[in-house]
């Protein structure tokens, strides 16, 4: 019972600390962010391209899933994690899944930037090398006009 009082009294921070969390810009800012929400210092977010750790003594595994069920990442956590503060791992679990979506988005979105940029240099690099062409090609048009002319 003192427990849940406690978590309860924390729950006009939870909020803000949700938006926190989903706001997070990088993973390691996640993490610290979960690791202070969750008062556990060896908390670490796992990207699903990661292997997990091989020995994980103890600790407990959290998949984060999105809502379509694919794998966004995982959290290893201390064991009874979620029965210590089960008003906050309820908070942090959803907002954590949300954030690493909004960053593998944001990985996303960069990739599509970065070949956009590229594909604007070629098309600079293609429209320069036409452009030469046709001058070349008007300039040796017009001289041997002019030597005919002669």
């Amino acid at each position: 019972m003192i427990l849940m009082l406690a978590e309860y009294r924390r729950g006009s921070t939870l909020e803000r600390e949700f938006a926190l969390l989903r706001a997070s810009g990088s993973r390691n800012d996640l993490r610290d962010r979960l690791r202070s929400l969750l008062e556990d210092d060896r908390l670490e977010v796992v990207d699903p391209t990661e292997d997990a750790p091989g020995d994980l003594g103890g600790l407990g595994v959290t998949e984060l899933r999105a809502p379509d069920g694919r794998l966004v990442g995982s959290v290893v956590h201390r064991a009874g994690l979620a029965s210590d503060l089960p008003v906050a791992y309820a908070v942090a679990i959803p907002a954590a899944t949300a954030a690493m979506e909004q960053l593998e988005l944001a990985a996303q979105v960069a990739a599509l930037e970065a070949d956009v940029a590229d594909a604007r240099l070629q098309a600079i690099e293609a429209g320069e090398a036409e452009r030469a062409r046709v001058e070349r090609n008007l300039h040796d048009g017009a001289q041997a006009r002019i030597v005919l002319l002669k």
